[in-house]
């Protein structure tokens, strides 16, 4: 394993087991502490990461990468019912994976402020794919039509907030095995679709709750 892919492991672990900053904004992982757990000097860490924002700013970009090869290899195929739920999957998993990110999502965003100028752009570019996607289902009379304009642009915030910081709701709520913690809420998230549906749509929906 390279310095630096040794460097973001021992990040990521830390920042997920303590979290990035604390109520009143000071460091609850220290570099010093994350180059300890990577097993390297502190000075070879500074080298490659000179301050905590180039760090933070390195594994935001590892996920980024992450969530775009998993999505990329979901599906092959048509945009269908399938696709949609496997991409949540996927993006929830990587999420989860790089759970201190949610978790402190607006302590980061303010810190940071080319991770918050790529999340926005990267947040636009991922409407217009949803849109690709619900354009495909509502042809194939798998959605229903919009009802009034603006509709799906909303449908979309509502899965962007809720898959941005459902974590936070788990890291409260859930109380069940850490294992189905994922799975829970990718089911969870996945109802909010039922609404939408045709007929055809919500027997394509049962179906695929019954296989699961």
């Amino acid at each position: 394993m390279k310095t630096q892919e040794k460097i973001l492991k021992a990040a990521r672990d830390l920042y997920n087991a303590h979290g990035v900053y604390s109520l009143h904004g000071e460091k609850k992982v220290t570099l010093r502490e994350i180059a300890k757990a990577a097993g390297i000097a502190d000075g070879n860490l500074r080298y490659h990461f000179p301050k905590q924002p180039d760090l933070l700013y390195a594994l935001y970009m590892e996920l980024v990468e992450k969530l775009e090869t998993g999505i990329g290899q979901v599906h092959l195929g048509p945009f269908d019912l399938e696709y949609l739920y496997q991409s949540m999957v996927h993006t929830c998993e990587c999420l989860y994976e790089y759970k201190f990110m949610m978790l402190d999502f607006v302590g980061i965003m303010r810190r940071v402020e080319k991770i918050k100028t790529h999340f926005i752009a990267l947040t636009t570019f991922r409407q217009q794919q949803f849109k690709i996607v619900t354009d495909q289902l509502i042809a194939d009379g798998i959605m229903k039509p919009p009802s009034f304009p603006g509709q799906m642009e909303a449908f979309y915030q509502y899965f962007q907030i809720s898959g941005d910081f459902w974590i936070s709701s788990a890291e409260i709520f859930y109380d069940g095995p850490e294992e189905g913690k994922v799975q829970h809420y990718v089911d969870l998230l996945f109802q909010g679709i039922v609404p939408y549906l045709t007929d055809e749509g919500m027997g394509e929906y049962q179906a695929m709750k019954k296989e699961k």
